[in-house]
């Protein structure tokens, strides 16, 4: 046992320097740095401050107040943890194989979750992953945000594969639904997207709406390419510009202009 004040209380456990930190799982390790602990078996600190490897197998490989893994009481879990925590501060990996690699306040909760960075991003669902930025959530299994604040990704507890690639309080809820980017944009129709723009909904299963603001795709397959408070609502409909138009028959188009309608089923509104 090495440095000052350590303590390796747990069976063949060891301190290999640092102070005041405890080894206390079944074969833990602590190598370095200031009041951190291996309570987990078999887990491992590396260094930092106030780092603790709490889950069987976990680790904690430095920065400051970061949680690998959960406690558990019983000697032998169900399943072991392997969190891990790379670094950062005041981070906690608790789900199964879940990692976090940095930033501020991170949360990496879901089995095989992962956050790379950030500040008070959270990835719950199982496989789910944040990259980067701020106040971030992947709620759905599979899910993901790739930077940016405020975003979510995904509903708890379902298999969404929802994305966010960035932007500012972006929701992709649906399954198979993504976001580009932008602001305030909603994806909740399964395999919908919105590509960017302001305030933009495609609520239709396969719909889209690739920009602009304020603009609605609620039929399935239906779209809106850009402009301002357009909305597709027939099967197949599109809006390509324009303002306050409407495309309500099923395969029907409104090429642009303001307030122009395209009502019967095959209709083409020219916009003029």
């Amino acid at each position: 046992m090495g440095g000052y004040d350590n303590g390796a209380s747990g069976e063949y456990s060891s301190v290999s320097g640092g102070e005041s930190n405890i080894a206390s799982g079944y074969l833990s390790s602590v190598s370095g740095g200031v009041s951190s602990k291996a309570s987990g078996a078999y887990s491992s600190v590396s260094g930092g401050y106030n780092n603790e490897a709490a889950g069987f197998y976990s680790s904690a490989s430095g920065g400051r107040n970061n949680i690998a893994g959960e406690k558990i009481e019983s000697p032998e879990p169900p399943e072991a943890s392997y969190a891990s925590v790379l670094g950062g501060e005041n981070n906690i990996a608790t789900g199964i194989s879940s990692s976090v690699c940095g930033g501020i306040s991170n949360i990496a909760s879901g089995y095989v979750s992962s956050v790379s960075g950030g500040e008070d991003n959270i990835a719950i669902g199982a496989s789910s992953s944040v990259s980067g930025g701020i106040y971030n959530e992947a709620a759905g299994d599979y899910s993901s945000v790739s930077g940016g604040y405020g975003n979510i990704a995904g509903k708890k507890s379902s298999k969404s594969c929802a994305s966010v690639l960035g932007g500012r309080n972006n929701i992709a809820s649906g399954d198979n639904s993504s976001v580009s980017g932008g602001n305030e944009n909603i994806a909740t129709g399964d395999d919908s997207s919105v590509s960017g723009g302001n305030k933009n909904i495609a609520s239709g299963p396969s719909a889209m709406a690739a920009g602009g603001n304020g603009n609605r795709a609620i039929g399935k397959f239906s779209s809106v390419l850009g402009g301002k408070r357009n909305s597709s609502k027939g099967l197949e409909s599109s809006v390509s510009g324009g303002n306050k138009n409407l495309a309500i028959g099923g395969s029907s188009s409104v090429l642009g202009g303001k307030n122009k309608k395209a009502i019967e089923k095959f209709s083409v509104n020219l916009g003029v």
